[in-house]
C-alpha cells in the first residue's frame, strides 16, 4: 500500500478478473474506520452502503448536527477515489479530523447551524483495491477503472450532450443516495467536489468540460453570477496551495493538451443537474490534486475552513435556518 495511507498495513491478495471476492485488506482498515466513525458519533454520523462492480462495498456518509432544523438546509458534497489509482487520503481523513476537533472552525459552525456535509469516500473500491495491490503509484492501468472496466467519472449523465450514463452500479448508488439524502433531509446542494490526482502542479477545474457530437468545445458558459461564485474559492485555492483554476477546456495537462472533451465527468452532472437552473449559488468542482498532496492535509482543512466560512457567510444572507 502506497506509504501516505494511515491505517494499518495488512497484505492481501486481490483478483479483480475473477470472481467476485473479500475487499482487500487495505480496504477493510478503512470501512472500520468509517464503521468506528459511526459508533463514536451516532448522533451526527449515519452510512449508507451500496455495492461496487465486484461487490466491494461503497460507503456514503452523512454528517450533521444532533440538533433538528427546520427549513431548507445547505449541503456540501465531497468525493474521492472515483479514479480508485487517485485515492489520496484526504476525504476519508477529513471527517475523523473535523468532529474530533476541540476548536471551533469552519466546519463545526456550517453544521451547528444546520448544515450537512455528505461524503462518497472512495467511489470506486474495484480500482482502489487493484491500485492498492499493485506496484505502480498513480498508473493509468486497471485501477483507474471499476470492476467492469468502465470510467466512473465518464460514466455521469449530462443532458446538455446527449451522454445518458449512469451504466455502473457505483454511479447509480451515489446519485440515488445524494438525491435521497437532500430530499430526506430537505438538503439543498451549494458546493460539490471530487478529489482527483495527479497534475503536476494541481488545478482547480470547474465545468463545463465536455464536447460536441463533433468533438468542438461547446458554447456554454458559466452564468456571470455562478462563475464570480467559483472564482472566489478558485482565490481560497491559490492562495492556499498557488493551484491555478479554470474550465477543463483552459486548463491542459500540457501546452496544447486540454483536459476538455470528456462526456461524463461528475462536475458537469452536478452543475447541470443542481445548479444551471438555479437562483441561488451553486458550485461544482473538481480538484487535481499533486502527488504529494497526501502530506498537505492541514492545507486541506485551512482550504475547509476558509471554503465554510464563505458558504456561512452566503447563507446569512438567505432564509433563516432555525432549530425546533
Amino acid at each position: 500500500m502506497k506509504k501516505f495511507l494511515l491505517y494499518p498495513l495488512v497484505l492481501c491478495v486481490w483478483f479483480p478478473k475473477f470472481a467476485k471476492s473479500q475487499p482487500c485488506a487495505d480496504y477493510q482498515q478503512i470501512e472500520s474506520s468509517f464503521i468506528e466513525l459511526g459508533k463514536r458519533y451516532p448522533g451526527q454520523v449515519s452510512m449508507m452502503t451500496g455495492r461496487s462492480a465486484l461487490g466491494n462495498q461503497i460507503y456514503f456518509m452523512t454528517i450533521q448536527s444532533s440538533e433538528k432544523f427546520s427549513g431548507e438546509r445547505p449541503v456540501v458534497y465531497l468525493s474521492g477515489a472515483t479514479h480508485g489509482d487517485e485515492y489520496m487520503n484526504i476525504v476519508d481523513r477529513l471527517p475523523h479530523f473535523w468532529l474530533s476537533g476541540d476548536h471551533q472552525t469552519g466546519f463545526q459552525t456550517f453544521v451547528g447551524n444546520g448544515g450537512i456535509v455528505l461524503l462518497a469516500p472512495i467511489v470506486n473500491p474495484d480500482g482502489f483495491c487493484w491500485w492498492s495491490e499493485s506496484n505502480d503509484d498513480f498508473s493509468e492501468g486497471g485501477g483507474r477503472y471499476n470492476g467492469n472496466h468502465v470510467d466512473l467519472n465518464r460514466d455521469f449523465p449530462l443532458v446538455k450532450s446527449s451522454f445518458k450514463g449512469q451504466t455502473q452500479p457505483e454511479t447509480k448508488f451515489i446519485l440515488s443516495s445524494l438525491k435521497n439524502q437532500l430530499r430526506n433531509l430537505d438538503g439543498r446542494l451549494v458546493l460539490t467536489w471530487d478529489y482527483h490526482c495527479c497534475l503536476e502542479p494541481g488545478r482547480l477545474l470547474y465545468p463545463w468540460g465536455f464536447r460536441k457530437a463533433d468533438g468542438s468545445r461547446p458554447r456554454v458558459t458559466l452564468s456571470k453570477k455562478h462563475l464570480r461564485a467559483h472564482l472566489q474559492v478558485a482565490g481560497i485555492v491559490k492562495n492556499v496551495f498557488d493551484y491555478a483554476s479554470g474550465t477543463p477546456w483552459e486548463e491542459e495537462f500540457a501546452p496544447g493538451m486540454p483536459l476538455g472533451g470528456v462526456h461524463g465527468a461528475s462536475d458537469d452532472y452536478f452543475y447541470e443537474t443542481y445548479f444551471l437552473r438555479s437562483s441561488n449559488i451553486g458550485r461544482a468542482f473538481t480538484f487535481e490534486g499533486q502527488k504529494n498532496e497526501p502530506k498537505r492535509f492541514l492545507d486541506h482543512i485551512k482550504m475547509w475552513d476558509q471554503i465554510f466560512k464563505l458558504i456561512i457567510q452566503e447563507q446569512q444572507m438567505g432564509p433563516k435556518i432555525t432549530p425546533f
